[in-house]
């Protein structure tokens, strides 16, 4: 445990909440314009796990670099990035944040380059139980649930 103004942290929690904050960081930077500085960021915390991992965390991120990349116009890129990075680490099945924020991304990314009649499969659809709220339209439609 490590001590921190009086309050214990664990290793794990200590590296939870360092990870938040550069998320944070990274988030109001790409909020203000600042592109580059929120890749930084962005780019440090993926490297740093080799952009392996399916964590909220590292989505968290992986989010920012997509993000840049559309405001960029590399949307074509940004797409592409999504797709491999969610058949190669898809969010963990509990994290249904990271599941939905990915396929929120992937369908902007769609829309962005015109691409209508593309199916954007709904990786929620089998981590949705009974008495889940749905609270996505697109999720609906693939979830059978009724309006």
């Amino acid at each position: 445990m490590v001590p921190a103004a009086g309050i214990l942290l664990t290793v794990d929690e200590a590296s939870a909440a360092m990870e938040n904050s550069a998320h944070k960081l990274a988030r109001d930077l790409l909020r203000l314009g600042e592109l580059n500085e929120a890749s930084r960021i962005a780019e440090d915390e993926i490297r740093r796990v080799d952009d392996c991992g399916n964590t909220t965390e590292i989505w968290q991120h992986r989010f920012i670099r997509t993000e840049i990349m559309r405001s960029c116009g590399r949307t074509e890129e940004a797409l592409k990035y999504l797709e491999s990075q969610g058949s190669l680490n898809p969010p963990e099945g509990s994290d249904t944040e990271s599941c939905a924020r990915l396929e929120m991304h992937r369908g902007y990314c769609y829309g962005l380059l015109g691409r209508y009649g593309a199916r954007v499969r709904c990786s929620l659809r089998p981590r949705l139980g009974r008495g889940m709220p749905v609270y996505l339209s697109f999720c609906a439609r693939c979830t059978n649930v009724k309006r």
